[in-house]
């Protein structure tokens, strides 16, 4: 099966993640000098490419699924057929909606590895709308909610100058019906 066709399989059965089809791509759990990572990341890159010119918003829990394999590959950068611009582009399609939930999944990502921690600039942080993403964190209850905060109220008078044309940017990247 190519990646086209995969993706229209992994789109049949939504909201729901078929997980036989999530193991073709999924590299958590494997030991790192398996010949199997190598497969499923170069097949993994595949569909992200696919996703790139047909992005929809109902892929939001597969692009999730998709990153936190690039986290993966992050944390372990020695792994076979990994590049952090998968990474980056796989954050930029969840970033893509704005969605505030994704704050701590973007927080991951940020401290996944070194590359990351600066790919993945505060700008990410706030596509759901500056105080909305601040108000968000507040009301987080999790280990990382002061780290993030303490980030988001220092970098907002900054990002504010150049958010708007970076988002522009980052959604012409992508072609998408749900615009």
């Amino acid at each position: 099966m190519n990646a086209e066709q995969y993706l229209q399989k992994i789109r049949l059965n939504y909201p729901v993640l078929d997980t036989k089809l999530l193991d073709e791509v999924r590299i958590e759990g494997l030991e790192e000098t398996s010949d199997e990572i190598a497969k499923r990341t170069k097949f993994r890159q595949t569909v992200v490419d696919n996703l790139r010119h047909n992005l929809r918003e109902s892929d939001l829990p597969f692009l999730r699924f998709l990153l936190q394999q690039e986290i993966v590959c992050e944390e372990n950068w020695d792994m076979s057929g990994c590049r952090s611009e998968y990474l980056e582009t796989v954050a930029k399609m969840v970033v893509y909606w704005g969605k505030l939930e994704d704050i701590p999944l973007l927080w991951e990502v940020k401290h996944a590895g070194f590359d990351s921690s600066f790919v993945i600039d505060a700008a990410y942080f706030f596509v759901g709308g500056f105080a909305e993403s601040i108000e968000y964190v507040k009301s987080l209850k999790n280990d990382e909610r002061d780290e993030i905060l303490e980030y988001l109220v220092d970098s907002v008078d900054f990002v504010k100058d150049w958010f708007d044309s970076w988002y522009r940017e980052l959604r012409s990247c992508f072609n998408s019906d749900d615009n």
